[in-house]
């Protein structure tokens, strides 16, 4: 196989038993076609860097259409909650006589000024309640007995006090007001006082004077002026014997009355 100079004999030598088997070898590993070095190495590594930006895309997009969502979960509550009280607010103010305003601070104010109205009302109720108890006991016991009973009864009235002259009396006061029209009722025994204070739209005298003839009071003095564009009026009455009184049904009247008369005529200018 070798030669005598030492040389590899080519023609002796083969891989499979023939001649020319390493040339034979060579032809056929050069016939393999193997991918361009640098091509190869471009699509190993622009592979994984699309795939990467794709994915950071992707969950930019979700974290983006996360707090999208969030944001209007939030909106959407706050929204509700909103359209509830605004629904309570309205129910409040259709539970309130004759209410001053549609804002918020009005419906609050109004439905505080009932609340104290309903709490004076019932107080005047028990005290009635009290005092009718006590005249049928004080029928039922000797003459002797019934001024002591009396003295009692009126120190137990836990109704308003009289400021003026420091005696026990059943009072009722109440103030309630809309749009055009604010009445002051104040009831005192069988006194009932009316303060009444109203655009200068209409002269009402007569018609508050309808109103309390209607609930069986006994007009006796009526003063008026004019404080700058109003008409204020104060009316003396008492209530006739027999018949019973309440401060809101006094007042609720005559705003009813009033205000449906301004309504029929437009307001006064003076200059």
């Amino acid at each position: 196989m070798f030669q005598e100079n030492g040389g590899f004999d080519e023609s002796s030598s083969s891989l499979h038993g023939g001649g020319g088997g390493i040339t034979q070898a060579e032809d056929a590993f050069s016939q393999t076609h193997l991918p361009n070095s640098s091509n190869f190495s471009m699509e190993v590594q622009s592979y994984p860097q699309n795939d990467v930006a794709a994915l950071a895309m992707e969950l930019q997009h979700n974290l983006q259409i996360g707090a999208d969502i969030q944001e209007m979960s939030a909106f959407n509550a706050e929204r509700n909650m909103r359209l509830l009280l605004n629904d309570k607010y309205r129910a409040l103010r259709t539970l309130v006589p004759s209410p001053t305003g549609n804002d918020r601070a009005s419906i609050v104010d109004d439905a505080i000024n009932y609340i104290n109205e309903l709490k004076r009302t019932v107080t005047l109720l028990k005290v009635l309640v009290e005092k009718k108890r006590c005249a049928r006991e004080r029928l039922e016991k000797p003459k002797q007995e019934e001024n002591a009973t009396v003295e009692g009864i009126e120190s137990k009235c836990v109704g308003d006090m009289d400021p003026y002259n420091g005696s026990s009396h059943l009072c009722s006061w109440l103030h309630r007001k809309s749009k055009n029209t604010e009445v002051d009722v104040r009831i005192i025994d069988d006194e009932v006082t009316v303060k009444l204070v109203q655009q200068k739209r209409i002269n009402c005298l007569l018609f508050v004077s309808k109103v309390l003839d209607e609930l069986q009071l006994d007009l006796h003095h009526v003063a008026g002026g004019v404080i700058g564009d109003y008409y204020s009026y104060l009316f003396n009455s008492k209530i006739c014997e027999g018949s019973t009184v309440y401060a809101s049904a006094v007042a609720n009247k005559v705003i009813e009355v009033v205000d449906k008369q301004c309504v029929a005529f437009p307001p006064t200018t003076t200059y």
